[in-house]
């Protein structure tokens, strides 16, 4: 019974390099500079911090629509379906009652859905008792016919994720980090972290392209400048 009333929870694993550009090769300090230990090691700690950033987890959860789940209901308990939904649900403007308990779906026809027993359009946006959302259908799982809707604020969703997601160097001299996490969904764990990483990534380099933008603006106004003079 314990076996069948609790959800399983899955380990999800990844790793990424964290390189110190201060740290270049070749110069006659080079020798100290890979035996400052210490200067690594803010390093790496500033990154784990940018890792578990509210700004980085909010885009994730925006990018991969985490504020919705979708669940299907057995004898025991209900199971999240997440990439096999028959349908997708694009929350527009949300009110509080879609945060208040679980929407009873169910999917009647190709161009009708029944929430809690009402009918609505399906590929536009509705105004319904639980604001203003679009339902379309994913071509998935044409056999699921009633599930269950789990809306939470995306507030909620992102404090959730940072709460659980571990994020540590592999060991006090690399620079190598492990980022995990639990979840009942491997797919759904796997797509986040693959999501975070490349967040994390295009965040450090529109940092990178910022400044060397605003290098090229200096550069020129100085050449201006020492021209005219």
């Amino acid at each position: 019974f314990y076996l069948k009333y609790q959800t399983p929870l899955y380990n999800i694993q990844s790793s990424i390099l964290v390189k110190d550009e201060k740290k270049g090769v070749g110069g006659q300090d080079d020798l100290l500079k890979q035996l400052d230990i210490f200067g690594s090691t803010k390093v790496v700690d500033n990154e784990i911090e940018i890792l578990k950033s509210y700004t980085l987890m909010e885009k994730v959860v925006k990018d991969l629509n985490l504020s919705v789940s979708y669940g299907v209901k057995n004898s025991f308990r209900t199971v999240e379906i997440y990439e096999n939904s028959p349908i997708q649900v694009f929350m527009i403007n949300p009110n509080e009652f879609a945060y208040e308990e679980p929407i009873e779906v169910e999917i009647n026809g190709k161009e009708k859905i029944k929430l809690n027993g009402k009918e609505y359009p399906l590929n536009t946006e509705t105004l319904t008792p639980f604001g203003t959302l679009k339902i379309t259908l994913t071509g998935k799982s044409p056999s699921i016919r009633e599930m269950v809707l789990i809306i939470q604020p995306e507030s909620t969703v992102v404090d959730g994720i940072i709460a659980g997601l571990n994020v540590e160097a592999s060991s006090k001299m690399s620079s190598v980090l492990n980022l995990s996490m639990k979840n009942s969904v491997p797919q759904k764990g796997k797509d986040l972290l693959n999501d975070l990483i490349g967040v994390y990534n295009q965040a450090a380099l529109d940092d990178k392209n910022k400044v060397a933008a605003n290098t090229l603006v200096f550069i020129e106004e100085r050449l201006k400048l020492i021209s005219g003079e």
